[in-house]
């Protein structure tokens, strides 16, 4: 993705399939966005940028720390684990986005540890809710 097409993104605003975040501090709640969107049809969190759009962007050392946060959400916060696509579009001034891609899972039975049933991701950001699939045994 460059730079243009992640402007493209970020104009169309937050939906059911694209969420913002400014930065991200827990792996737990990263999961669950991530077991979201994998029990619906797929989606793309783009780290770095704020809830009105604006492209803050995330540092270097942001970017290290997010990328293991990642990985420890999509490892160790979730049964079965997922692989999403995770990729750096720079913006300039030393800055970057983390875009992280989640395809839509086959057998809808990830989700969150420590929570009962699967979840899915119903509507945009400010009026999503979590919708419980089933006990997911």
């Amino acid at each position: 993705m460059n730079r243009g097409e992640l402007l493209t993104l970020v104009a169309l605003g937050e939906d059911s399939g694209r969420q913002f975040k400014a930065n991200i501090t827990n792996a737990d709640s990263l999961a669950a966005d991530l077991v979201a969107f994998s029990n619906s049809s797929g989606g793309v969190v783009l780290i770095g940028i704020a809830d009105n759009g604006t492209l803050p962007g995330l540092t270097s050392a942001d970017v290290r720390r997010l990328n293991q946060l990642i990985v420890n959400a999509t490892t160790q916060h979730m049964r079965s684990p997922i692989s999403p696509k995770t990729e750096n579009v720079p913006l300039g001034r030393g800055r970057v986005i983390i875009v992280v891609t989640v395809a839509e899972g086959l057998d809808k039975q990830i989700r969150k540890l420590q929570q009962e049933g699967r979840f899915r991701r119903v509507g945009p950001r400010k009026s999503w809710r979590w919708e419980t699939l089933g006990d997911g045994k």
